[in-house]
Parts: C-alpha cells; structure tokens; sequence
C-alpha cells in the first residue's frame, strides 16, 4: 500500500517521455489510432452540419463512439507501457490455464479503461455544459438587466462561478481515473496516492506541457493549409473546414497519448510495472 502524498515528479522528465515515447511508437499507435481518427472526424462533421457547435451535451453523446474507440486504444497503449503488451496479442494454438488467467486479467484492465475514459469525457461535457449554461444566464450581462458598467445582476454568481472552478481544478485528479484503472488498481489506492490538492496542480501543469506544443503547431499548421481554401467561395471553403476538423481531430487523440504516457510515468510508483516499464529518464533505469 502506498503512503498518502507520494506524488512527487519533475515536469520536464514526465512531458520528455510522453513526448519521446509517442514519437518512438508512432508506426505502432497510427495502426491503432486510425479507427478512432475516423470516428472523431465523423463526429465532428455531423456536430457541425447539425449545428452542435455550442452545444456541449450534444456533443458529447454524438462523441460516444468515438471516445469509446478512443478509449480502446488509450487502454492498449498503457497497457503497453506499464505491462509492455503489444497489441494484437498472439495466442497459442491452445493456451493453457495461467494464459487464460492473463487473458482474462488483461481483458478487464482494457474494458475498465474504455469505460472508464468514456465516463470521464462524458461528465467533462456535462459540466461543461452546465457551467456554459450559468455562465450565459447569470454571468454574462444581458442588455435588459445590465446597467451601464456591464456588471451582472447577481454578482453573487460569479462567487460560485470561481468556486466551481477550484472544484473543477481539483476533481482535474479524476479525469485520469483511466490509468490506474487499465492495471486494475483501485480508486482508493490513486487517491490515496495523489494526496492534497497540489496534486491536481501538478498533473494541469503536466497537461499543458504536454499539450500547447501540439496545440501551436497544430494552429500553425491548419492556417498555412486553410489559406488556399479562403475567400473562393462557399464550396471550395468547406473543403478547408474539413481539413481544419481532419487535423483537429488528430491533434486531439496526439494531445491524449502524449498526456496519458507523461501522466502514467508520473505515478509510476503506484503501478504495478512490469520490469523495465516506464523506466527512469536521466539514467534509463527502473525507479
């Protein structure tokens, strides 16, 4: 069992593997990722043909499927790096009864996981919905209720706007419910693992890291693609908005590797690794 509070990291080294790991996996994650590539996509030309953009609920319901398969290849991935599994896994003509154990152990981690990550993306788009809806009823000043300085007719909303945002800042820890879980470690054992509150704030921080990189390239690399596709009309400018969703969509699964690898090794002390899984970074050795 492990003490309260031991999730201690350094930043550059978590982000440095989860950026070095995706890059040495890339040809083995592109096979994987390629179903949930399309379902995403999918998703995202029906969100907005259907006219969902503002609309977070919506959005992630449609999303279901493709969070699902995204979900699917989160879980094989981390079982990659904590249990160096390789899908797909090659079994014998007739396994024997600790194979079958195994099978069946690595089969509920993969499930956990799946559903697990889809139940985390899917309370993330309620609270994003419920959060835009207060914030567009009683937040925002409408022209019939605001005065002249543009101040809310409820100010005492914005106070629970900011403590509904250090709750979302703390429950941060919960959105990665998804890795301990595809090695079946238990909720418990990862709170207990996390500790206080500046565990949330190291992992946010761990996400940017791993995150706005892809981000600006991904802004820079949409515009100089987009570019030839604007001001020629209505048609022609649909094909640049599918191509900023085609490259969105890609960033999005990049962006959740590149975190999920960064934010396993950062908690390595709790799971159960197999020997040389998620090795130190300055001297390649098992912490």
């Amino acid at each position: 069992m492990t003490d309260k509070g031991n999730y201690q990291f350094d930043l550059i080294d978590a982000a440095g593997f989860g950026y070095s790991t995706v890059w040495a996996e890339r040809f083995y994650l592109l096979k994987m990722a390629l179903v949930p590539l399309i379902l995403k996509f999918a998703s995202m030309v029906v969100i907005t043909a259907q006219g969902f953009g503002d609309n977070a609920l919506a959005q992630g319901l449609i999303l279901i499927p493709a969070t699902l398969a995204e979900g699917w290849l989160m879980a094989q991935f981390l079982r990659t790096l904590i249990k160096q599994e390789r899908w797909p896994v090659i079994l014998e003509a007739e396994p024997d009864a600790p194979m079958l154990a195994y099978l069946m152990t690595r089969a509920r981690g993969i499930i956990a996981c799946c559903l697990i990550y889809v139940l985390m993306m899917l309370v993330t788009y309620v609270f994003k919905f419920g959060y835009d809806q207060m914030i567009a009823q009683n937040i925002i000043p409408a022209p019939d209720k605001a005065g002249m300085n543009g101040q809310s007719s409820d100010p005492r909303m914005m106070v629970i706007a900011v403590i509904g945002l250090i709750f979302s800042l703390w429950s941060f820890r919960f959105f990665w419910l998804y890795i301990p879980f595809s090695v079946l470690v238990g909720p418990q054992d990862y709170l207990k693992y996390l500790g206080g509150f500046m565990s949330s704030v190291r992992m946010l921080g761990l996400f940017l890291i791993s995150s706005v990189p892809c981000l600006v390239i991904t802004m820079v690399l949409s515009a100089i693609l987009v570019a030839p596709f604007q001001g020629t009309g209505d048609e022609v400018s649909k094909i640049g908005n599918f191509i900023i969703m085609l490259i969105g969509s890609a960033a999005e699964i990049l962006i959740a590797l590149t975190a999920t690898a960064a934010i396993a090794w950062s908690m390595r002390g709790l799971l159960p690794r197999a020997k040389g899984a998620l090795p130190d970074v300055n001297n390649n050795k098992d912490a």
